[in-house]
């Protein structure tokens, strides 16, 4: 299974959104940890650096809550044990997402493909 991190860039299109985070910064940085940690852990095509900052602004787009409504816990994650089908993001939501590793803030976009 992929981490979700790979998850988010490899099915991004193939969903439907996002909100903001509404969780306080110790919960985000649990979620963002977790990503970290799966990074590790996999074959990811990107520094550290990059993943990390990819991995902030995913979980600040996605959400802390729709993580949590979603059932994904940072365990989850670490562990490698959530899917990109448990977010239930629609379109709109998924296009900001598609925006946070698009955007060349965190990525160059070129070294996607």
């Amino acid at each position: 299974m992929r981490s979700l991190v790979s998850s988010l860039i490899v099915g991004l299109f193939l969903l439907a959104a996002c909100s903001s985070s509404d969780g306080s910064d110790a919960e985000t940085q649990k979620y963002v940890d977790a990503m970290m940690v799966s990074v590790d852990t996999s074959d990811f095509p990107f520094t550290r650096t990059e993943a990390r900052c990819l991995a902030e602004q995913m979980v600040d787009t996605v959400g802390v809550d729709t993580l949590e409504e979603a059932g994904i816990t940072p365990e989850d994650i670490e562990n490698d044990d959530s899917e990109l089908s448990d977010l239930d993001l629609s379109r709109d939501e998924a296009a900001e997402l598609a925006d946070v590793i698009f955007d060349g803030d965190c990525i160059n976009p070129s070294d996607l493909g």
